[in-house]
Protein backbone atom coordinates (compact mmCIF):
# COMPACT_ATOMS: atom_id res chain seq x y z
CA UNK A 1 0.00 0.00 0.00
CA UNK A 2 1.68 3.32 -0.98
CA UNK A 3 2.00 5.90 1.69
CA UNK A 4 1.28 9.63 1.05
CA UNK A 5 3.97 11.37 2.31
CA UNK A 6 3.19 14.42 4.95
CA UNK A 7 4.37 17.16 2.28
CA UNK A 8 2.10 15.95 0.05
CA UNK A 9 -0.80 16.72 2.45
CA UNK A 10 -3.06 19.49 2.17
CA UNK A 11 -2.90 21.50 5.67
CA UNK A 12 -6.14 23.88 5.21
CA UNK A 13 -4.82 25.82 8.32
CA UNK A 14 -1.47 26.67 6.54
CA UNK A 15 -2.87 27.77 3.30
CA UNK A 16 -5.87 30.23 5.41
CA UNK A 17 -2.90 31.47 7.11
CA UNK A 18 -1.21 32.07 3.73
CA UNK A 19 -4.55 33.89 2.93
CA UNK A 20 -4.53 35.82 5.89
CA UNK A 21 -0.37 36.91 5.67
CA UNK A 22 -1.15 37.59 1.67
CA UNK A 23 -4.07 39.69 2.58
CA UNK A 24 -2.74 42.38 0.12
CA UNK A 25 -2.95 40.38 -2.70
CA UNK A 26 -6.46 39.43 -2.67
CA UNK A 27 -7.82 42.89 -1.07
CA UNK A 28 -5.74 44.10 -4.45
CA UNK A 29 -7.53 41.72 -6.80
CA UNK A 30 -11.05 42.99 -4.87
CA UNK A 31 -9.90 46.39 -5.34
CA UNK A 32 -8.93 45.83 -9.11
CA UNK A 33 -11.76 44.35 -9.84
CA UNK A 34 -14.51 46.83 -7.99
CA UNK A 35 -13.08 50.26 -9.66
CA UNK A 36 -12.59 48.32 -12.77
CA UNK A 37 -16.94 47.06 -12.66
CA UNK A 38 -17.60 50.70 -11.63
CA UNK A 39 -16.01 52.41 -14.50
CA UNK A 40 -17.51 49.71 -16.62
CA UNK A 41 -20.69 49.91 -15.53
CA UNK A 42 -21.21 53.59 -15.24
CA UNK A 43 -19.28 54.95 -18.14
CA UNK A 44 -19.22 52.11 -20.17
CA UNK A 45 -22.88 49.59 -20.00
CA UNK A 46 -26.37 51.04 -21.61
CA UNK A 47 -28.33 52.94 -19.30
CA UNK A 48 -32.13 51.81 -18.87
CA UNK A 49 -34.89 54.42 -18.45
CA UNK A 50 -38.16 52.38 -16.80
CA UNK A 51 -41.29 53.84 -17.06
CA UNK A 52 -44.67 52.10 -15.01
CA UNK A 53 -48.14 52.15 -15.73
CA UNK A 54 -50.94 50.19 -13.81
CA UNK A 55 -54.40 50.00 -15.20
CA UNK A 56 -57.78 48.93 -12.96
CA UNK A 57 -60.17 46.91 -15.34
CA UNK A 58 -63.88 47.80 -14.12
CA UNK A 59 -66.32 48.65 -17.09
CA UNK A 60 -67.95 46.77 -19.78
CA UNK A 61 -68.41 47.31 -23.48
CA UNK A 62 -72.26 46.57 -23.69
CA UNK A 63 -74.37 48.62 -21.65
CA UNK A 64 -77.00 45.67 -22.15
CA UNK A 65 -74.45 43.25 -20.89
CA UNK A 66 -73.33 42.72 -17.04
CA UNK A 67 -71.25 40.56 -15.56
CA UNK A 68 -67.06 39.11 -16.47
CA UNK A 69 -68.46 38.34 -19.56
CA UNK A 70 -69.15 41.89 -20.57
CA UNK A 71 -66.64 42.32 -22.70
CA UNK A 72 -65.60 38.65 -23.53
CA UNK A 73 -69.07 38.28 -25.66
CA UNK A 74 -68.68 40.87 -27.77
CA UNK A 75 -64.53 39.88 -28.48
CA UNK A 76 -65.19 38.73 -32.86
CA UNK A 77 -61.91 36.88 -32.52
CA UNK A 78 -61.18 32.99 -31.25
CA UNK A 79 -59.69 34.05 -27.41
CA UNK A 80 -56.79 31.76 -26.16
CA UNK A 81 -58.56 29.53 -23.45
CA UNK A 82 -56.61 30.52 -20.57
CA UNK A 83 -58.40 33.98 -21.39
CA UNK A 84 -61.60 34.41 -18.97
CA UNK A 85 -61.73 38.09 -17.35
CA UNK A 86 -62.12 41.12 -18.46
CA UNK A 87 -57.99 41.99 -17.02
CA UNK A 88 -56.77 38.95 -19.03
CA UNK A 89 -58.66 40.50 -22.10
CA UNK A 90 -56.43 43.52 -21.78
CA UNK A 91 -53.15 41.90 -20.65
CA UNK A 92 -53.15 39.34 -24.05
CA UNK A 93 -54.42 42.42 -26.26
CA UNK A 94 -50.98 44.49 -25.11
CA UNK A 95 -49.57 41.15 -25.82
CA UNK A 96 -50.32 40.64 -29.45
CA UNK A 97 -47.99 41.47 -31.89
CA UNK A 98 -50.79 43.95 -33.87
CA UNK A 99 -50.35 45.98 -30.17
CA UNK A 100 -46.63 46.17 -30.54
CA UNK A 101 -46.49 47.03 -34.17
CA UNK A 102 -48.90 49.72 -33.74
CA UNK A 103 -46.30 50.76 -30.73
CA UNK A 104 -43.44 50.77 -32.66
CA UNK A 105 -44.71 52.82 -35.59
CA UNK A 106 -46.24 55.80 -33.14
CA UNK A 107 -42.70 56.19 -31.09
CA UNK A 108 -40.91 55.50 -34.42
CA UNK A 109 -38.57 52.87 -32.48
CA UNK A 110 -37.03 52.15 -36.01
CA UNK A 111 -35.25 54.90 -36.55
CA UNK A 112 -34.77 56.04 -32.54
CA UNK A 113 -32.64 52.35 -32.45
CA UNK A 114 -31.41 52.74 -36.38
CA UNK A 115 -32.56 48.94 -36.74
CA UNK A 116 -32.84 47.34 -40.11
CA UNK A 117 -36.50 47.12 -40.19
CA UNK A 118 -39.76 47.47 -38.19
CA UNK A 119 -39.59 43.72 -37.70
CA UNK A 120 -36.48 44.02 -35.91
CA UNK A 121 -37.88 47.02 -33.68
CA UNK A 122 -40.66 45.11 -32.77
CA UNK A 123 -38.98 42.23 -31.81
CA UNK A 124 -36.91 44.36 -29.38
CA UNK A 125 -39.66 46.30 -28.06
CA UNK A 126 -41.02 42.62 -26.89
CA UNK A 127 -37.93 42.19 -24.71
CA UNK A 128 -38.59 45.58 -23.32
CA UNK A 129 -42.16 44.97 -21.96
CA UNK A 130 -42.95 43.91 -19.16
CA UNK A 131 -46.79 42.90 -18.58
CA UNK A 132 -48.23 41.07 -15.56
CA UNK A 133 -51.39 40.67 -13.83
CA UNK A 134 -50.87 41.84 -10.15
CA UNK A 135 -54.32 41.33 -9.00
CA UNK A 136 -57.98 39.91 -10.80
CA UNK A 137 -58.34 42.95 -12.22
CA UNK A 138 -55.43 44.94 -12.71
CA UNK A 139 -52.84 45.04 -15.36
CA UNK A 140 -49.29 45.88 -14.16
CA UNK A 141 -47.09 47.36 -17.23
CA UNK A 142 -43.37 48.32 -17.44
CA UNK A 143 -41.52 49.44 -20.13
CA UNK A 144 -37.62 49.68 -19.95
CA UNK A 145 -35.62 51.22 -22.88
CA UNK A 146 -32.25 51.07 -23.66
CA UNK A 147 -30.26 54.30 -23.67
CA UNK A 148 -26.71 55.12 -24.82
CA UNK A 149 -24.08 54.72 -22.13
CA UNK A 150 -22.84 58.17 -20.49
CA UNK A 151 -19.59 58.11 -22.04
CA UNK A 152 -21.09 57.78 -25.24
CA UNK A 153 -23.08 61.00 -24.94
CA UNK A 154 -19.97 63.01 -26.05
CA UNK A 155 -20.89 62.00 -29.46
CA UNK A 156 -24.09 60.86 -29.93
CA UNK A 157 -27.09 63.10 -29.74
CA UNK A 158 -29.29 61.35 -27.44
CA UNK A 159 -29.68 62.97 -23.73
CA UNK A 160 -30.97 61.44 -20.68
CA UNK A 161 -34.13 63.75 -20.64
CA UNK A 162 -35.42 62.86 -23.75
CA UNK A 163 -34.92 58.23 -23.37
CA UNK A 164 -36.94 59.25 -20.30
CA UNK A 165 -39.65 61.08 -22.00
CA UNK A 166 -39.56 58.19 -24.92
CA UNK A 167 -39.99 55.70 -22.31
CA UNK A 168 -43.16 57.12 -20.82
CA UNK A 169 -44.12 57.79 -23.99
CA UNK A 170 -43.80 54.31 -25.24
CA UNK A 171 -46.19 53.48 -22.31
CA UNK A 172 -48.47 55.63 -23.19
CA UNK A 173 -48.36 54.11 -26.52
CA UNK A 174 -49.87 50.85 -25.01
CA UNK A 175 -52.43 52.18 -23.20
CA UNK A 176 -53.26 54.21 -26.86
CA UNK A 177 -53.66 51.17 -28.01
CA UNK A 178 -55.63 49.18 -25.50
CA UNK A 179 -58.05 51.64 -25.96
CA UNK A 180 -58.71 51.91 -29.35
CA UNK A 181 -58.61 48.27 -29.42
CA UNK A 182 -61.43 47.91 -26.94
CA UNK A 183 -63.26 51.54 -28.16
CA UNK A 184 -64.05 48.94 -31.33
CA UNK A 185 -64.98 45.81 -29.97
CA UNK A 186 -67.33 48.54 -27.96
CA UNK A 187 -68.66 50.40 -31.25
CA UNK A 188 -69.07 46.77 -32.67
CA UNK A 189 -71.21 45.65 -29.96
CA UNK A 190 -73.33 48.94 -29.63
CA UNK A 191 -73.51 49.38 -33.75
CA UNK A 192 -74.93 45.94 -33.80
CA UNK A 193 -77.35 47.25 -32.22
CA UNK A 194 -78.08 50.76 -33.75
CA UNK A 195 -78.12 49.01 -36.57
CA UNK A 196 -80.81 46.41 -35.68
CA UNK A 197 -82.67 49.17 -34.13
CA UNK A 198 -82.11 51.08 -37.57
CA UNK A 199 -83.67 48.42 -39.65
CA UNK A 200 -86.56 47.97 -37.21
CA UNK A 201 -87.31 51.54 -37.71
CA UNK A 202 -87.47 51.43 -41.35
CA UNK A 203 -89.56 48.29 -41.96
CA UNK A 204 -91.96 49.83 -39.19
CA UNK A 205 -91.87 53.19 -41.39
CA UNK A 206 -92.99 51.39 -44.22
CA UNK A 207 -95.77 49.26 -42.53
CA UNK A 208 -97.15 52.53 -41.03
CA UNK A 209 -97.33 54.60 -44.29
CA UNK A 210 -99.20 51.06 -45.97
CA UNK A 211 -101.63 51.60 -43.51
CA UNK A 212 -102.43 55.10 -43.83
CA UNK A 213 -102.32 54.86 -47.18
CA UNK A 214 -104.95 51.89 -46.88
CA UNK A 215 -106.72 53.90 -44.47
CA UNK A 216 -106.96 57.04 -46.98
CA UNK A 217 -107.91 55.02 -50.03
CA UNK A 218 -110.91 53.19 -47.51
CA UNK A 219 -112.19 56.67 -46.38
CA UNK A 220 -112.36 58.13 -49.94
CA UNK A 221 -114.47 54.95 -51.03
CA UNK A 222 -116.77 55.38 -48.09
CA UNK A 223 -118.77 57.90 -46.21
CA UNK A 224 -117.80 58.95 -42.88
CA UNK A 225 -119.08 56.65 -40.35
CA UNK A 226 -120.09 57.35 -37.46
CA UNK A 227 -119.34 55.23 -34.29
CA UNK A 228 -121.54 55.17 -30.87
CA UNK A 229 -120.30 54.98 -27.25
CA UNK A 230 -120.45 51.16 -27.06
CA UNK A 231 -118.68 50.75 -30.24
CA UNK A 232 -115.67 52.95 -29.58
CA UNK A 233 -115.00 50.78 -26.41
CA UNK A 234 -115.02 47.63 -28.25
CA UNK A 235 -112.55 49.07 -30.75
CA UNK A 236 -110.23 50.27 -28.41
CA UNK A 237 -109.90 46.92 -26.40
CA UNK A 238 -109.13 45.26 -29.75
CA UNK A 239 -106.77 47.97 -30.11
CA UNK A 240 -105.11 47.73 -26.98
CA UNK A 241 -104.39 44.08 -27.59
CA UNK A 242 -103.49 44.35 -31.03
CA UNK A 243 -100.68 46.82 -29.59
CA UNK A 244 -99.73 44.79 -27.62
CA UNK A 245 -99.54 41.86 -29.76
CA UNK A 246 -97.33 44.40 -31.91
CA UNK A 247 -95.05 45.15 -28.86
CA UNK A 248 -94.52 41.47 -28.70
CA UNK A 249 -93.34 40.79 -32.05
CA UNK A 250 -91.03 43.57 -31.67
CA UNK A 251 -89.70 41.92 -28.59
CA UNK A 252 -89.27 38.93 -30.36
CA UNK A 253 -87.56 40.26 -33.24
CA UNK A 254 -84.87 41.82 -30.90
CA UNK A 255 -84.47 38.12 -28.90
CA UNK A 256 -83.95 36.38 -31.95
CA UNK A 257 -81.50 38.88 -32.74
CA UNK A 258 -79.63 38.99 -29.88
CA UNK A 259 -79.73 34.95 -29.99
CA UNK A 260 -78.13 35.04 -33.59
CA UNK A 261 -75.06 37.31 -32.21
CA UNK A 262 -74.52 34.68 -29.85
CA UNK A 263 -74.50 31.61 -31.77
CA UNK A 264 -72.03 33.99 -34.40
CA UNK A 265 -69.66 34.88 -31.17
CA UNK A 266 -69.67 31.04 -30.42
CA UNK A 267 -68.79 30.19 -34.06
CA UNK A 268 -66.01 32.18 -33.63
CA UNK A 269 -64.81 29.97 -30.56
CA UNK A 270 -62.48 27.49 -31.34
CA UNK A 271 -63.13 23.37 -31.32
CA UNK A 272 -67.03 24.98 -30.96
CA UNK A 273 -70.41 23.19 -32.60
CA UNK A 274 -72.36 25.61 -34.12
CA UNK A 275 -75.26 23.72 -34.58
CA UNK A 276 -78.31 24.52 -32.41
CA UNK A 277 -79.75 21.92 -29.97
CA UNK A 278 -83.28 20.72 -31.17
CA UNK A 279 -84.23 20.82 -27.23
CA UNK A 280 -87.86 21.99 -28.33
CA UNK A 281 -88.56 18.93 -28.81
CA UNK A 282 -88.82 17.98 -25.20
CA UNK A 283 -91.68 16.63 -23.90
CA UNK A 284 -91.44 19.02 -21.32
CA UNK A 285 -91.08 22.44 -23.23
CA UNK A 286 -93.69 21.80 -26.01
CA UNK A 287 -96.53 20.91 -23.17
CA UNK A 288 -94.82 24.12 -21.19
CA UNK A 289 -95.31 26.10 -24.49
CA UNK A 290 -98.95 25.04 -24.94
CA UNK A 291 -99.79 26.04 -21.50
CA UNK A 292 -98.02 29.71 -21.96
CA UNK A 293 -100.16 30.10 -25.01
CA UNK A 294 -103.45 29.37 -23.12
CA UNK A 295 -102.41 31.04 -20.08
CA UNK A 296 -101.55 34.36 -22.12
CA UNK A 297 -104.70 34.35 -24.20
CA UNK A 298 -106.99 34.32 -20.79
CA UNK A 299 -104.68 36.98 -19.38
CA UNK A 300 -105.44 39.06 -22.71
CA UNK A 301 -108.94 38.34 -22.29
CA UNK A 302 -109.79 38.56 -18.74
CA UNK A 303 -107.58 42.28 -18.46
CA UNK A 304 -108.73 44.04 -22.14
CA UNK A 305 -111.51 42.30 -22.74
CA UNK A 306 -113.12 42.20 -19.35
CA UNK A 307 -111.54 44.75 -18.15
CA UNK A 308 -110.47 43.00 -14.96
CA UNK A 309 -107.61 45.33 -12.77
CA UNK A 310 -104.05 44.47 -13.00
CA UNK A 311 -104.60 43.36 -9.09
CA UNK A 312 -107.94 40.87 -9.67
CA UNK A 313 -107.44 37.16 -7.71
CA UNK A 314 -107.97 36.03 -11.47
CA UNK A 315 -105.42 38.43 -13.25
CA UNK A 316 -102.79 37.66 -10.45
CA UNK A 317 -103.26 33.93 -10.44
CA UNK A 318 -102.71 33.69 -14.38
CA UNK A 319 -98.82 36.31 -13.97
CA UNK A 320 -97.99 34.09 -11.22
CA UNK A 321 -98.69 30.37 -13.18
CA UNK A 322 -97.14 32.33 -16.42
CA UNK A 323 -94.07 33.20 -14.48
CA UNK A 324 -93.83 29.58 -13.30
CA UNK A 325 -93.77 27.85 -17.02
CA UNK A 326 -91.15 30.64 -17.83
CA UNK A 327 -89.12 29.20 -15.21
CA UNK A 328 -89.78 25.70 -16.17
CA UNK A 329 -88.29 27.05 -19.73
CA UNK A 330 -85.16 28.20 -18.47
CA UNK A 331 -84.66 25.50 -15.91
CA UNK A 332 -85.05 22.81 -18.78
CA UNK A 333 -83.25 24.90 -21.15
CA UNK A 334 -80.01 25.14 -18.54
CA UNK A 335 -80.49 21.28 -17.85
CA UNK A 336 -79.95 20.33 -21.38
CA UNK A 337 -77.30 22.78 -22.01
CA UNK A 338 -75.03 21.60 -19.03
CA UNK A 339 -75.76 18.11 -20.08
CA UNK A 340 -73.64 18.92 -23.79
CA UNK A 341 -71.00 21.24 -21.64
CA UNK A 342 -69.93 18.10 -19.45
CA UNK A 343 -66.29 18.24 -22.23
CA UNK A 344 -66.27 21.89 -22.39
CA UNK A 345 -63.30 23.52 -20.57
CA UNK A 346 -63.44 26.93 -22.11
CA UNK A 347 -65.11 29.23 -19.32
CA UNK A 348 -66.33 31.57 -21.70
CA UNK A 349 -67.77 28.94 -24.52
CA UNK A 350 -69.49 27.83 -21.31
CA UNK A 351 -70.97 31.11 -20.69
CA UNK A 352 -71.94 31.74 -24.02
CA UNK A 353 -73.99 28.68 -24.40
CA UNK A 354 -75.60 29.15 -21.25
CA UNK A 355 -76.99 33.07 -22.11
CA UNK A 356 -77.51 32.08 -25.67
CA UNK A 357 -80.05 28.84 -23.54
CA UNK A 358 -81.82 31.68 -21.63
CA UNK A 359 -82.54 33.89 -24.62
CA UNK A 360 -84.04 30.90 -26.62
CA UNK A 361 -86.25 30.42 -23.53
CA UNK A 362 -87.24 33.75 -23.40
CA UNK A 363 -88.02 33.57 -27.26
CA UNK A 364 -90.55 30.40 -26.83
CA UNK A 365 -92.05 32.25 -23.78
CA UNK A 366 -91.80 35.31 -26.10
CA UNK A 367 -93.30 33.41 -29.39
CA UNK A 368 -96.26 31.69 -26.74
CA UNK A 369 -97.21 35.65 -25.71
CA UNK A 370 -97.50 36.69 -29.68
CA UNK A 371 -99.58 33.59 -30.53
CA UNK A 372 -101.75 33.66 -26.88
CA UNK A 373 -102.85 37.63 -27.35
CA UNK A 374 -103.88 36.66 -31.23
CA UNK A 375 -106.02 34.17 -29.57
CA UNK A 376 -107.45 36.56 -27.46
CA UNK A 377 -107.87 39.19 -30.39
CA UNK A 378 -109.96 36.65 -32.49
CA UNK A 379 -111.97 35.81 -29.28
CA UNK A 380 -112.88 39.58 -29.08
CA UNK A 381 -113.86 39.99 -32.50
CA UNK A 382 -116.17 37.26 -32.40
CA UNK A 383 -118.35 38.77 -29.47
CA UNK A 384 -118.63 41.70 -31.66
CA UNK A 385 -121.73 41.05 -33.47
CA UNK A 386 -123.75 44.11 -33.17
CA UNK A 387 -121.25 45.98 -35.42
CA UNK A 388 -121.87 46.61 -39.14
CA UNK A 389 -119.29 45.31 -41.98
CA UNK A 390 -118.05 48.89 -42.48
CA UNK A 391 -117.40 49.77 -39.09
CA UNK A 392 -115.40 46.24 -38.65
CA UNK A 393 -113.39 47.61 -41.27
CA UNK A 394 -112.82 51.20 -40.79
CA UNK A 395 -111.49 49.79 -36.84
CA UNK A 396 -109.53 47.33 -38.44
CA UNK A 397 -107.61 50.32 -40.49
CA UNK A 398 -107.57 52.93 -37.95
CA UNK A 399 -106.50 50.20 -35.41
CA UNK A 400 -103.78 49.40 -37.40
CA UNK A 401 -102.35 53.07 -38.45
CA UNK A 402 -102.55 53.96 -34.03
CA UNK A 403 -100.76 50.53 -33.19
CA UNK A 404 -97.71 51.04 -36.31
CA UNK A 405 -97.61 54.50 -34.85
CA UNK A 406 -97.11 53.82 -31.36
CA UNK A 407 -94.73 50.91 -31.97
CA UNK A 408 -92.95 53.36 -34.16
CA UNK A 409 -92.65 55.82 -31.61
CA UNK A 410 -91.15 53.46 -29.64
CA UNK A 411 -88.23 52.36 -31.82
CA UNK A 412 -87.81 55.61 -32.87
CA UNK A 413 -86.92 56.34 -28.94
CA UNK A 414 -84.74 53.16 -28.55
CA UNK A 415 -82.90 54.40 -31.94
CA UNK A 416 -82.30 57.22 -30.46
CA UNK A 417 -80.69 56.19 -27.13
CA UNK A 418 -78.56 53.22 -28.78
CA UNK A 419 -76.90 56.17 -30.94
CA UNK A 420 -76.24 58.29 -27.39
CA UNK A 421 -74.97 55.02 -26.12
CA UNK A 422 -72.50 54.49 -29.07
CA UNK A 423 -71.39 57.90 -29.12
CA UNK A 424 -71.02 58.00 -25.28
CA UNK A 425 -69.35 54.85 -24.53
CA UNK A 426 -67.70 54.97 -21.52
CA UNK A 427 -64.13 53.35 -21.04
CA UNK A 428 -63.22 49.42 -20.05
CA UNK A 429 -60.32 50.61 -17.70
CA UNK A 430 -58.91 53.30 -15.79
CA UNK A 431 -54.96 54.46 -15.38
CA UNK A 432 -54.01 54.27 -11.54
CA UNK A 433 -50.87 55.32 -12.09
CA UNK A 434 -50.11 57.12 -14.98
CA UNK A 435 -46.26 56.75 -17.15
CA UNK A 436 -44.18 59.29 -15.81
CA UNK A 437 -40.84 59.88 -17.26
CA UNK A 438 -38.33 58.94 -14.94
CA UNK A 439 -35.70 61.45 -12.96
CA UNK A 440 -32.52 59.14 -13.46
CA UNK A 441 -31.70 56.34 -15.54
CA UNK A 442 -33.35 52.79 -13.33
CA UNK A 443 -29.98 50.81 -14.61
CA UNK A 444 -27.79 49.43 -14.70
CA UNK A 445 -26.91 48.94 -10.93
CA UNK A 446 -23.48 50.36 -10.63
CA UNK A 447 -23.51 49.43 -6.85
CA UNK A 448 -24.49 46.25 -7.55
CA UNK A 449 -22.03 45.53 -9.95
CA UNK A 450 -19.15 46.72 -8.13
CA UNK A 451 -20.03 44.60 -5.00
CA UNK A 452 -20.69 41.22 -7.52
CA UNK A 453 -17.13 42.48 -8.77
CA UNK A 454 -15.88 42.92 -5.53
CA UNK A 455 -16.58 39.62 -3.88
CA UNK A 456 -15.24 37.83 -7.60
CA UNK A 457 -11.95 39.49 -7.01
CA UNK A 458 -11.52 38.09 -3.32
CA UNK A 459 -12.14 34.50 -4.76
CA UNK A 460 -9.58 35.33 -7.51
CA UNK A 461 -6.84 36.62 -5.15
CA UNK A 462 -7.66 33.39 -2.85
CA UNK A 463 -7.22 31.51 -5.42
CA UNK A 464 -4.20 32.32 -6.71
CA UNK A 465 -2.61 32.32 -3.37
CA UNK A 466 -3.47 29.21 -2.69
CA UNK A 467 -2.19 27.80 -6.68
CA UNK A 468 1.02 29.31 -5.43
CA UNK A 469 1.08 27.67 -2.38
CA UNK A 470 0.39 24.24 -4.11
CA UNK A 471 3.22 24.86 -6.56
CA UNK A 472 5.72 25.99 -4.32
CA UNK A 473 4.67 22.77 -2.04
CA UNK A 474 5.54 20.00 -4.62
Amino acid sequence: MQVQSPAAEINVGDYWEAIKNKWHVWTSTALIATLTAGVWSYCVRSTQYQADTSIIVAGQITPSTTGVTGILANVPIALPTGVSSEAELCRYILQTRATREAVAAECNLQQLYKTSSAAEATRRLDGWTRIELERPNIVRLQITLPGPPRIARFWIDQDAETMATQAARVAESYLSALSQCLSKLQLTAAKRRRVFLHQQKQHIERELRTAEDELQKWQKQHKVIQVDDSSKLAMQRLMALEEQREEARVRLAEARQRAKDLRDRLGKQPQVETASVVWRENPIVEETRKNLVSLESELAVAKEVEGKSVHHPEVRKLQQEIETAQQTLAREQRAMVKTSLTEVANPLVRKLREELALEEAGIVATEARVEGIGQALRRAELQITDLSAEVLEYSRLARRVRIKQTVFETVSAEYEQALIEEQGAEPVFQVLDKPVAPLYPSGPNTASDMGLAGAIGVLVGWVWIMAVGLERRS
